[in-house]
């Protein structure tokens, strides 16, 4: 469910990172990460362009500043600037979403990306590029698990109940 996890150094210029391959149809979700501490939380956060703390970041500006390009068979499929808009946050963790792409199975792929401006203070915070299947992909997974689960539960009974009755059966003719 993500098949790309790169490291990326912010600075100006142009790569190709690792090819990969989507397992699903569907939206894969394109992100920049970076790991944070509860001391520079607020600077990477402003660094990355989530300014929807009011004046907070006024004095930090944003220096993500980068582009992306999917690339399959050698032709650029997609691609995008990026545009602070949607973020994630977990345990020591800061996402930026650069966009998304469209997962075609098993369909080797590789993302170029261009820094355009240094990102010198993200370089500290272990930045990489991130693909993964968008939350709805995961949950239908996490469902067709549990319901595998059921099932392999409803043979497993099945299975016990056909053995007993064999031992059963077994013992009643031996008696006989």
């Amino acid at each position: 469910m993500t098949p790309l996890t790169a490291p990326i150094a912010l600075h100006p210029g142009k790569l190709t990172l690792p090819e990969f391959k989507t397992d699903l149809h569907g939206s894969y979700d394109v992100w920049l990460a970076v790991d944070t501490t509860p001391k520079n939380f607020h600077k990477l956060d402003c660094l990355v362009g989530d300014h929807d703390f009011g004046n907070s970041c006024k004095n930090i500006p944003q220096t993500l500043n980068l582009s992306w390009e999917l690339i399959r068979e050698g032709r650029v499929v997609q691609g995008a600037t990026y545009k602070a808009g949607a973020f994630a946050f977990t345990q020591g963790v800061i996402e930026a979403n650069l966009g998304s792409v469209d997962g075609i199975p098993f369909a080797p792929q590789k993302l170029a990306v261009t820094v355009n401006e240094d990102g010198a203070d993200l370089n500290n915070a272990n930045p990489r590029i991130v693909v993964e299947a968008k939350s709805a992909y995961w949950e239908k997974w996490i469902i067709l698990r549990q319901l595998s689960i059921f099932w392999a539960g409803i043979w497993l009974i099945v299975a016990l109940a056909v053995a007993i009755a064999m031992i059963v059966k077994h013992r009643l003719l031996a008696k006989k």
